[in-house]
């Protein structure tokens, strides 16, 4: 049996990492699979480009400096338009039940541990 064709043409992701090689490794997976793909390097630049670039899904980083994914996800979330309902990812080192339900407390929809 032949496998499915994953296709993720048409969708547009918000990549936030501080890390170079983390951020670009997600950005060229995506974009492997046919997603338009924007990153930015911390939670204000995310937040710079996030209404303009209108992501259909957000891949967040929790630990950065400054500004931690968690207040990234808390003031999206506090959007009145439809982007503040946008699918959210939180990727992490942070594992473990706690670290999980403090990301969807937060307002991921999902967690994903990266160690």
């Amino acid at each position: 049996m032949a496998e499915a064709e994953v296709s993720l043409k048409g969708l547009r992701a918000l990549v936030v990492e501080d890390d170079k090689n983390s951020r670009d490794g997600f950005a060229v997976m995506l974009q492997s699979f046919g997603a338009e793909v924007k990153t930015a390097k911390s939670a204000s630049h995310a937040l710079a480009i996030f209404e303009d670039f209108n992501p259909d899904v957000l891949v967040s980083d929790i630990a950065m400096p400054i500004e931690d994914g968690y207040s990234l996800i808390v003031k999206i979330r506090a959007m009145k338009s439809k982007l503040g309902k946008i699918p959210a990812l939180a990727h992490t080192a942070y594992a473990g039940t706690e670290n999980v339900q403090r990301a969807h407390l937060a307002g991921f929809n999902a967690h994903v541990t990266t160690c």
